[in-house]
């Protein structure tokens, strides 16, 4: 049987012991996250979401996003490591409105195929008149672990007139170690390669998407009070006003994708067709289909429609960046409607 360690020697044994315990746990997938808080929406980022009009004017040069006559509703998909718990909603904005107040909601929705509304985890209202940009906080945040496997995320901003939105914070606190002990940065302790906080499925929701629609923008959420609590893109109600969109998609270097799922309502004769695209970042070469689902049939509740099929899955951020698009758009007669997009992965 082995002698026990001197008396002498117990201190380093115990420290190599620590130092032995701390690498297994920062080497494993649930621990720390590269994501720094707080999460920052930029306002230019919104996807103007109001009825058949495009009323959401966004400044390069102030960086702000404001109302063009009217209120204005815009809406940025929230992508937050795994386990994270959110722990603040803060916006920055200049209220002088006087009559009306600056809303700004953060939103959970669960994935499936029922149509529930999103439920509300944090809200920021402005009060009063002021030409200085106000700092709007809500700490009290309902269900503030994030779960990207059950649930997708967005903010939701209204915006009357006499508001400019410069952006919106989204505090957040990351495990660390597997028994809770929290860490806002830990990136520098990582080895090289490991991306904690990304889980499959990649969920690219409906809020995530940017109108290529020239003209008059016919994307909007459903909501008319700004709380956008549907949780869905549609086509105006106007002639013409349908909506084409695009959504970025960022996934760890190296993964393959297995499989895209989208989650869609079609109840009309018009299909729609979203596709999971690459883009040589080194020539000029066309984009090209790495999969494609495309909605049939007709019915008023939301269905799966799946591609299996995936060519050059393998993802490479070196030389390639990824989006979705709708090949197809959401046409202006309000029976095609877009909720979400999962894009399963192996590592």
């Amino acid at each position: 049987m082995r002698s026990p360690a001197p008396e002498s020697m117990r201190p380093a044994v115990d420290i190599l012991k620590a130092g032995a315990v701390l690498m297994s746990i920062l080497l494993a997938p649930a621990g720390a996250s590269v994501l720094r808080s707080p999460l920052t929406v930029p306002a230019v980022s919104l996807l103007d979401v109001a009825p058949n009009d495009r009323s959401l004017v966004l400044s390069i040069t102030r960086g702000s996003a404001s109302p063009s006559d009217a209120d204005a509703v815009g809406v940025a998909g929230v992508h937050l490591p795994q386990a994270a718990r959110v722990t603040a909603l803060v916006a920055f904005a200049i209220d002088e409105s006087g009559t009306q107040s600056f809303e700004a909601r953060l939103f959970r929705r669960r994935i499936g195929t029922a149509q529930p509304d999103g439920s509300e985890m944090a809200v920021v209202l402005s009060s009063g008149s002021a030409a200085d940009i106000q700092e709007l906080r809500d700490e009290s945040v309902e269900q503030p672990s994030i779960d990207n496997g059950r649930y997708i995320y967005w903010v939701a901003a209204r915006l009357p007139d006499g508001i400019e939105l410069f952006g919106l914070q989204l505090e957040f606190a990351v495990p660390l170690f597997l028994d809770g002990f929290e860490s806002a940065d830990t990136s520098a302790w990582l080895p090289g390669g490991v991306e904690p906080g990304f889980v499959s499925p990649l969920a690219v929701n409906f809020a995530d998407a940017a109108s290529t629609t020239p003209g008059t923008d016919g994307c909007w959420s459903g909501g008319g009070t700004g709380s956008t609590v549907e949780g869905y893109i549609a086509g105006g109600w106007i002639q013409f006003a349908e909506c084409c969109f695009t959504a970025p998609v960022h996934l760890p270097h190296g993964v393959a994708v297995t499989a895209v799922v989208s989650y869609l309502v079609d109840a009309g004769d018009s299909n729609l067709t979203l596709s999971l695209r690459r883009k040589s970042l080194a020539n000029q070469v066309v984009t090209t289909p790495l999969a494609t689902t495309t909605s049939s049939g007709s019915g008023e509740s939301v269905r799966l429609f799946a591609d299996g099929t995936i060519d050059n899955g393998v993802i490479d951020n070196d030389t390639y960046t990824y989006f979705l698009s709708s090949d197809t758009c959401l046409d202006p007669d309000y029976e095609l409607l877009f909720y979400q997009t999962l894009i399963f992965f192996d590592e």
